[in-house]
């Protein structure tokens, strides 16, 4: 990857901070909403719309930065990335539940609950239930300000994510954890156990283990696969998956 990149390694070696769980925009971002209008039977006019409020949300950004820049390991920029198309599901969907997988800082996490946000203010209330083996996972998210709309579970997923969501349910599930296929496939079946409905689940990486294509042969469907461009970033980027499960 290096190799393939090294502009952009040097870059990275010289003015990021990160050593894990790197962020990068898209150089292909304009395409998301083409993909998500086909994967979810949305309009794209409306997504592209998402896009650009996402883009204009000067005050998450700043509260962002503000709170990325009290960590040494964190660049202070929020550069979303994928982040942007799970915001685009969260208000086309306008789901009452979300469970993610993964919270790791909370970047993810902040940006869907500022979905859900403005999902209640036009009238569809939703909430966030976290889940995460470390717990210090979730630092970035301003828990007062969302009070009521999120919740967050520490511990081994294959413990705690049944008992969560025999609970509440989920209408979208993202998967961002542990990355095998025993795991990924764990969690997308009890996902589906616990559908409310229309469900929809997201991975970013859907080419790593094959769980959600071997889902969606079983199924019938074929997952809705997005190839990441990154910009300014030696990674190569991953294949964000999409597969919705209709009633």
């Amino acid at each position: 990857m290096i190799r393939a990149r090294p502009r952009e390694a040097w870059d990275y070696l010289l003015h990021s901070r990160e050593i894990s769980n790197y962020t990068y925009e898209l150089e292909n971002e304009q395409e998301i909403a083409a993909w998500l209008s086909d994967a979810l039977g949305a309009d794209a006019g409306a997504i592209s719309s998402y896009l650009e409020e996402l883009q204009g949300d000067e005050q998450l950004l700043a509260d962002l930065r503000a709170g990325l820049a009290s960590n040494a390991r964190r660049d202070d920029e929020p550069r979303l990335g994928k982040r942007r198309a799970q915001y685009c599901v969260a208000r086309v969907e306008r789901p009452q539940v979300i469970a993610e997988s993964g919270v790791h800082d909370g970047l993810g996490s902040s940006v869907l609950l500022r979905a859900l946000e403005r999902n209640e203010s036009e009238g569809s209330p939703g909430r966030l239930i976290g889940f995460d083996v470390n717990p210090d996972a979730g630092w970035l998210i301003d828990m007062e300000c969302h009070r009521g709309r999120v919740e967050l579970v520490y511990g081994d997923a294959s413990l705690t994510l049944d008992r969560a969501l025999a609970r509440t349910g989920v209408d979208f599930f993202i998967h961002d954890s542990l990355r095998t296929l025993e795991h990924e496939s764990f969690e997308y079946e009890t996902a589906i156990r616990h559908r409310r409905g229309r469900l929809v689940l997201y991975t970013d990486d859907a080419s790593l283990t094959g769980a959600m294509r071997d889902l969606g042969r079983r199924e019938g469907i074929a997952p809705s696969i997005f190839t990441e461009v990154p910009k300014g970033h030696y990674w190569r980027g991953n294949e964000l998956g999409v597969l919705v499960l209709n009633i």
